[in-house]
């Protein structure tokens, strides 16, 4: 399953959730506000990240873009508050959250936006480690395709060449 890093100053909230999440299997990781999120986030690496925006030292708003600028990125973060209007919600999703629910809310519905955000975590690794792959891929072919060319070039302007290598063996183009 996955590693969730669940971030709320309220402790019923954390353990709610906690327990929640760890009956259907998921690693669960608690901090109580952002500043200790960030500790723990660079042992832990979670998969998701819940937290709460209205927080002591570290706001949610603060702790994403910290999180974002030490190379969090790729990890999905959903808010949750008690203290939400439209322009939090578009402020969170403007920071790069994946969702953003109200306190209180469903726990079929946050079990639902935490699938879909491990869903998009697994594709967004599949993604990054496919193209990684398509990048050595096209390295090896352009190498391939640079040695081969040379060799045409070689066996094409005799007089201009020296001996060519092809495949580490050394070949004497003018049979010398």
């Amino acid at each position: 399953m996955a590693r969730l890093l669940i971030i709320d100053d309220e402790e019923t909230i954390r353990k709610l959730l906690q327990g929640a999440f760890e009956r259907k299997g998921h690693e669960v990781a608690l901090a109580e506000d952002g500043a200790r999120a960030c500790e723990v986030v660079e042992k832990f690496k979670p998969d998701v990240i819940i937290s709460d925006i209205r927080m002591p030292k570290l706001d949610g708003f603060q702790t994403i873009e910290r999180m974002r600028s030490n190379g969090g990125a790729m990890v999905p973060f959903i808010f949750i508050t008690g203290h939400g209007d439209k322009a939090m919600a578009v402020e969170a999703l403007r920071k790069g959250a994946f969702d953003y629910l109200e306190k209180p809310f469903e726990m079929d519905e946050i079990h639902f936006v935490v699938e879909r955000a491990i869903e998009k975590g697994r594709l967004t690794g599949e993604k990054g480690r496919l193209s990684e792959e398509l990048r050595e891929a096209n390295r090896k072919l352009e190498e391939r395709l640079e040695a081969r060319t040379e060799l045409v070039r070689r066996i094409q302007h005799p007089k201009e060449s020296s001996p060519v290598v092809a495949d580490n063996f050394n070949i004497d183009v003018l049979g010398n």
